[in-house]
């Protein structure tokens, strides 16, 4: 064959392949991710099989498996959320005062920071017009919370019923805090919204503090029609956008003894508009695997949709949108800072991947 038609050839095949990766390039830009119907997704979620991949294994099944609605939900701005008035005030004094269980004279408290109260120095709190409240027992230290560290970590989901620990100075079963736990948030719900309903996630068994022995939190997650809201904050320092965390917590420091009650609530629905298809969890799954590093092998140990909000400072609006939530723990490293943990999420209706390090609490968009 001459030299001339051998080049030719070599051409015609360089160019077509130029072709056929353009093409390539082109289809893999252009292609939207399949979606499915909200009733598809809750059926397929009941027998799920997570796929097999080299730097990510699943230990875990989807939690929420019945998923009836789903929404984009347009919530307070962050602009909004913090704002002092008399409603404020009165709110937390009342707290207080639920807390202490006794009267209080409003002129002996002060709000020097924002509508935080004392009462010769026994109590303290703050309420925010969103709902965001917190109130503990001031004649604690306040570096008391700097020194914990936690014991064991206990899913709500456990058998816990023979897990009991010395709190307080007495044998203080966890199944008795649980309960003694949703009274305290029955006697607290007319500081709790009216749409909110709570769900125990986590128990956490903490020491330290100064103290010999033992004390529990109860970490709850806010639910939205039957899907969780995230409980994780996180933020990306080049961008200034965060994660807005939503749970409510109960410390106990000794039997039926709480130290602090805190609702993390950070915001009030205004519109919800119905979602009507997002990205099937295969789909998900995939993209997530795609985003963490080849090299490093990974365990994902939860796995749910959830309602999760990335927003910035000075953005006017702000959605919960849901999202595929994957918890994630790198081999051969423990993975919590109480019941912050590293997770990623993927946006179920854009696909884009958000991963979340506990440890720095950063958020990196891929």
């Amino acid at each position: 064959m001459k030299k001339k038609t051998v080049k030719a050839i070599m051409i015609i095949i360089v160019i077509a392949f130029i072709i056929l990766i353009g093409y390539m390039l082109i289809k893999h830009k252009n292609t939207e991710i399949n979606k499915a119907s909200v009733k598809e997704i809750s059926a397929e979620l009941k027998n799920y099989k997570f796929g097999e991949y080299d730097n990510l294994k699943f230990d875990c099944t989807p939690h929420n498996t019945e998923i009836d609605k789903l929404y984009e939900i347009e919530i307070t701005p962050y602009s909004e959320q913090l704002t002092e008035d008399d409603n404020g005030r009165k709110k937390t004094l009342e707290l207080c005062e639920k807390f202490l269980g006794k009267n209080v004279d409003a002129d002996g408290f002060n709000d020097t920071n924002m509508y935080t109260y004392y009462d010769g120095e026994e109590v303290a709190g703050e309420y925010f017009n969103v709902g965001t409240f917190w109130v503990r027992d001031k004649r604690v230290p306040d570096d008391f919370g700097d020194e914990l560290s936690i014991v064991k970590s206990v899913k709500a989901s456990d058998d816990y019923s023979n897990e009991q620990y010395k709190v307080g100075g007495e044998i203080y079963s966890i199944s008795d805090a649980v309960n003694f736990s949703e009274k305290v948030i029955d006697e607290y719900k007319d500081y709790l919204h009216s749409d909110e309903t709570l769900k125990l996630t986590d128990i956490a068994v903490i020491s330290g503090g100064g103290f010999d022995e033992y004390n529990y939190i109860l970490h709850y997650t806010h639910m939205i029609d039957g899907v969780a809201v995230s409980d994780n904050g996180f933020f990306d320092i080049d961008t200034d956008e965060f994660m807005k965390p939503a749970y409510f917590e109960i410390h106990l420091m000794g039997k039926d003894k709480v130290f602090q009650i805190r609702n993390n609530y950070y915001y009030e629905i205004r519109n919800k508009n119905s979602v009507d298809k997002i990205i099937p969890l295969s789909s998900a799954e995939k993209l997530m695997a795609d985003s963490i590093a080849q090299n490093i092998h990974y365990n994902v140990t939860e796995c749910e949709l959830k309602y999760v909000c990335i927003t910035n400072y000075t953005d006017e609006k702000a959605y919960y949108k849901p999202m595929w939530a994957f918890t994630i723990d790198e081999y051969g490293e423990n993975g919590a800072d109480y019941f912050c943990e590293r997770c990623g999420y993927v946006d179920a209706q854009t696909g884009d991947v958000y991963l979340c390090d506990a440890k720095e609490h950063l958020l990196t968009k891929q």
